[in-house]
């Protein structure tokens, strides 16, 4: 009961000792603490994948199942990572939160604003890495 109305109060008694992480539960800690040391302890059974937290290797084995949980309303698409849902219905609102800070581009995909910002850097974005061409 202790820890649990720590929570509540914002006091954060476990404290990393690299980085300005803290939190209210001690778990949370442990975790947090496989950051820093590089410790994947969630591996893959079918692939070299490996990470910290088992959600993201439940959300991984969608991959390796082809289940596609995540399903568009408006149309067919569907896919197995909640994001990539996400990203797909900007399209329908129109909302484009990625937006250049160089000019008045913005698109609704961080890749596709990825791939505009070298248009100023002037960095070809489909350059061969194995030869001069590109």
């Amino acid at each position: 009961m202790r820890t649990h109305l720590k929570m509540h109060s914002g006091e954060k008694s476990n404290k990393c000792n690299q980085c300005d992480f803290a939190s209210s539960q001690a778990g949370n800690l442990r975790a947090h603490l496989k950051t820093h040391n590089g410790e994947k302890s969630n591996k893959c059974n079918q692939c070299d994948f490996a990470c910290f937290h088992a959600s993201n290797m439940r959300t991984h084995l969608k991959k390796h199942s082809g289940e596609k949980s995540n399903r568009c309303n408006q149309c067919d698409y569907a896919s197995s990572q909640a994001g990539s849902l996400r990203r797909h219905l900007k399209m329908y609102s129109g909302e484009k939160s990625n937006e250049c800070s160089q000019c008045d581009s913005a698109s609704n995909d961080v890749g596709n604003l990825r791939t505009h910002l070298k248009t100023h850097s002037g960095e070809k974005s489909n350059k061969c890495n194995q030869c001069t061409m590109g």
